[in-house]
């Protein structure tokens, strides 16, 4: 199995005390401004699950380091075009939620490499979108590379962070045996880590064990219960396997982390207890329902990603060019689209939650009328991004009387470039009433707005992605036909039933 070097541990253990008390961290680094360049309230201040180390994600996470000193490219996108998400699922990591961090640093002279990888930690969660990832409790998971090299003519230190849920439900038990000889400061320092340590630990009628990793870390994945939990290891150097006293851990669906410093470990004898920090959140999954990489570069079908068969088809005279990422679609604002069909789970069905997001360039903002980017519904029940001038607008409805009566909500914001790539993102986390804040806009992986709105029922018409398919709402009305298309380009469009988080918007402009 790949195993973390000391440096990698470290980095871990920071990353865990940061999750722990994530006020303290920004205390130190940001004068306790914890959403700094961030929307109010995106973070919150309370304890974040620890991260249990993954050696798929590890090796993932090492691969795209190595590939970047390789290369001497500092970039999300990697070998052959991968993505974080690419990459994790070719090192066999089945994911539902998958975000990366990376950050270099570098000098002529000598490089102090464990002070580097505690400045690249540090530079990460002084960095907003970073911060995201960082303290994201959705994330249980968890690859992290820390290489020296040479990267564009510097002495470097690269960093990737690898951060993932998988599908399993159990949760982690997690941790690091450590001596305290290095620095006798009750924290993991490089060079205290002790491998090959027996952890135990006994609940539901059986015991499960695992050995730490040379540099000290360990995580063993149990069932929601109670375990009585023992290290067994020669922890005083004399030869003879000692064993500490068991401490009683519960689990629910969120992981429980639980060190030993051999300095003051204690001897087998009744169990101690040790809870949680918080109580269980239920999982979260986050794959699209759809998903248009418009690479297909031929023919008049945009493949469905996603696998959920909801392949989009280029209308009008749509064609494929370059774009943000790979391939995209080109339309010129006249009868030019990427439809996809009506089905159960795209517009056939009730949806509190809807995320919908994709990458556009504008090639003109004058005059005055709307660009459509994405429309789904029609003039009763429906959600729709446009542009008008330089404005974006995002937009939902429901207004039937017997259902929600929800007349509708258009979020705007200013920005936009002609030219320019940008990512808008549609947010719905509604339900049967109206209620504040169901409905949020994203530009550039950033919150600009948040409305009232409700769930949405069955709409049917499908969906357009550059062009009315059927019927839309703007904030100034009803409008159908095919004059209000965006002539630019579409690339990457995902489509969820799933509300995401503000931070998992800011993955999906990485």
């Amino acid at each position: 199995m790949a195993q973390p070097t000391a440096q990698d541990q470290y980095m871990l253990e920071l990353l865990n005390q940061t999750r722990a008390n994530p006020q303290a961290e920004a205390n130190r680094l940001l004068g306790g401004k914890l959403n700094q360049d961030l929307a109010a309230g995106t973070i919150s201040g309370t304890p974040k699950q620890p991260l249990a180390f993954n050696p798929k994600l590890f090796t993932a996470a090492r691969d795209h380091g190595q590939w970047m000193l390789n290369t001497n490219q500092f970039s999300h996108t990697g070998a052959e075009g991968s993505r974080p998400w690419d990459r994790a699922g070719a090192a066999g990591y089945s994911w539902s939620r998958v975000g990366e961090n990376i950050a270099w640093r570098g000098t002529t002279g000598s490089l102090n490499f464990d002070s580097a990888v505690k400045q690249n930690e540090d530079g990460l969660f002084k960095s907003a979108g970073h911060r995201t990832n960082i303290l994201s409790d959705s994330y249980r998971e968890v690859g992290i590379s820390n290489l020296s090299g040479r990267f564009n003519g510097y002495n470097a230190a690269m960093t990737t962070q690898l951060f993932g849920s998988d599908r399993s439900g159990n949760a982690f038990l997690t941790g690091v045996v450590y001596s305290d000889a290095v620095a006798d400061d009750d924290f993991y320092t490089i060079g205290e880590g002790l491998g090959k340590v027996t952890v135990k630990a006994t609940g539901n009628g059986q015991t499960f064990s695992t050995k730490t990793m040379n540099a000290g870390g360990y995580q063993l994945r149990l069932a929601p219960g109670s375990y009585a939990v023992s290290f067994e290891g020669d922890f005083d150097g004399d030869g003879q396997l000692d064993q500490t006293q068991a401490k009683t851990v519960t689990l629910g669906n969120r992981n429980v982390k639980l060190d030993l410093a051999t300095d003051s470990f204690q001897a087998a004898s009744a169990p101690q207890s040790v809870l949680p920090a918080n109580p269980p959140n239920p999982p979260t999954a986050d794959r699209p329902v759809a998903y248009l990489k418009l690479d297909d570069a031929t023919g008049r079908t945009a493949t469905d990603s996603s696998g959920s068969s909801h392949a989009g088809t280029l209308t009008g005279n749509a064609r494929w060019t370059k774009g943000k990422r790979g391939g995209g679609v080109a339309l010129d604002g006249s009868g030019d689209a990427v439809a996809i069909a009506s089905a159960k789970d795209i517009d056939m069905d009730l949806y509190q939650q809807r995320t919908v997001s994709l990458w556009f360039k504008a090639d003109s903002l004058t005059g005055s009328q709307p660009q459509v980017l994405f429309e789904a519904g029609g003039g009763s029940r429906g959600l729709n991004a446009y542009l008008q001038g330089n404005q974006l607008y995002v937009g939902g409805w429901n207004r039937p009387r017997r259902q929600s009566g929800w007349s509708g909500t258009w979020l705007s914001t200013q920005g936009i470039q002609a030219g320019q790539w940008h990512h808008v993102a549609l947010v719905l986390d509604g339900s049967s009433r109206i209620s504040q804040g169901a409905l949020t806009g994203y530009l550039d992986g950033e919150q600009f707005a948040r409305g009232a709105g409700s769930q949405l029922w069955r709409h049917a018409d499908g969906v357009g992605v550059g062009s009315i398919n059927g019927k839309t709402r703007f904030h100034s009305g009803t409008a159908t036909g095919d004059s209000y298309g965006l002539t630019g380009t579409v690339d990457e469009v995902k489509i969820f039933n799933s509300a995401l988080e503000a931070d998992q918007i800011q993955a999906l402009t990485a």
